[in-house]
């Protein structure tokens, strides 16, 4: 963990090792209230990687009753709607989680897929969790592959945006080496750090994209600079976004927004230094 554990998560240490480690105190009401417990106070907390783990450990045993140490793919099946408020049927649950990556996986889930699945999940409130051991897969490494499918599902980093030749770029930059196509564990905080600048981007971007539609427009950085005290012309901001406009189309979207930001240190200096 990255340090002493808050008053928080202290409690939430307390509370649980006092509780039985077979979870046979929960009931599929108290799973899922325990899950949505865990993701607020670890979206107030994000470097409590462990105290998650632990929930949906328990969460994991609840739902093995034969405690097999494995869930079939339909106590899988009734987790997975408990725990996400869906109404999937057995064979859906199966084909969403093969798209994950776990085809091979889905009759015997393991406890580390089962957490795996659910922190990777798009609809998981944790959206800024990001832990090694369930971006590798249970690997040693992160692939371009695994980070772009980590990513790609998440509004918060603009994954919609991303491609395998952006996630290559991005673990190039966390290792410093040009021919580097994974992360070891030892290079996994450079990643996160190139990750959470992402989402910082993503969030500057969001200001600009006034009318939410993930391009910025004229009106948009126009209205956004005047209203952020930038004596300007509507002219000189043209010039601004067809600087920055890679694609030629009178938008900026968020890959053009970013390039700009890294070589210019912000759209604003890219009219400056004319």
């Amino acid at each position: 963990m990255g340090g002493a554990a808050s008053t928080a998560a202290q409690e939430l240490i307390d509370t649980e090792t006092s509780k039985p480690m077979d979870g046979s105190d929960l009931t599929a009401a108290d799973a899922k209230e325990e899950v949505i417990r865990l993701r607020k106070l670890l979206h107030d907390h994000a470097d409590y990687t462990e105290e998650e783990e632990t929930g949906l450990r328990l969460v994991f045993e609840h739902y093995d009753k034969e405690k097999q140490g494995f869930l079939t793919s339909a106590q899988l099946t009734a987790a997975y709607n408990g725990m996400l408020d869906k109404q999937l049927s057995e064979s859906e649950v199966v084909q969403e989680v093969a798209q994950m990556g776990y085809a091979d996986a889905t009759s015997k889930i393991s406890p580390e897929i089962f957490i795996s699945i659910f922190e990777n999940h798009k609809d998981y409130t944790m959206d800024t969790r990001l832990s090694f051991n369930t971006m590798a897969h249970g690997h040693g490494s992160i692939s371009v592959e695994d980070l772009f499918k980590e990513l790609h599902p998440r509004k918060t980093f603009a994954g919609e945006t991303l491609d395998m030749e952006l996630a290559r770029e991005m673990i190039i930059e966390a290792t410093n080496n040009e021919g580097a196509t994974t992360i070891s564990k030892k290079d996994f905080p450079a990643l996160k750090r190139k990750i959470e600048e992402r989402k910082g981007l993503v969030e500057a971007f969001n200001v600009y994209d006034r009318d939410g539609d993930h391009q910025v427009s004229l009106g948009d950085l126009y209205q956004t600079m005047l209203a952020n005290g930038e004596t300007v012309t509507l002219d000189e901001v043209k010039d601004m976004l067809n600087e920055c406009d890679l694609h030629h189309n009178g938008y900026l979207n968020f890959e053009d927004f970013r390039k700009a930001m890294a070589s210019g240190g912000g759209i604003e200096e890219e009219e400056e230094e004319k």
